[in-house]
């Protein structure tokens, strides 16, 4: 990779460029970008989760097993029984 882009300066520019496009696109792209190396990953991902349209979004990143959805209540959590 050229010198040029492990300065996060230059990923940084690179990076809020793609985002303020908006398009679905972008998310991609930006996800790609977040794969390439740790520096890039950083400011990739702040990018990625700059902004979020709903709780829902980081709830799924949450273990399937600890919650559910349905169309009536969103999101809940389901009942914890002790034995």
């Amino acid at each position: 990779m050229a010198r040029c882009f492990s300065m996060p300066q230059i990923i940084h520019l690179v990076c809020h460029g793609i985002r303020k496009e908006g398009a679905v696109e972008s998310k991609e792209v930006l996800a790609r970008l977040a794969r390439v190396s740790r520096i890039w990953s950083d400011v990739a991902l702040d990018c990625l989760w700059y902004h979020i349209r709903g709780i829902d979004t980081l709830i799924r990143c949450m273990p399937q097993d600890l919650w559910s959805s349905s169309d009536s209540e969103g999101f809940v959590r389901p009942p914890y029984h002790m034995h």
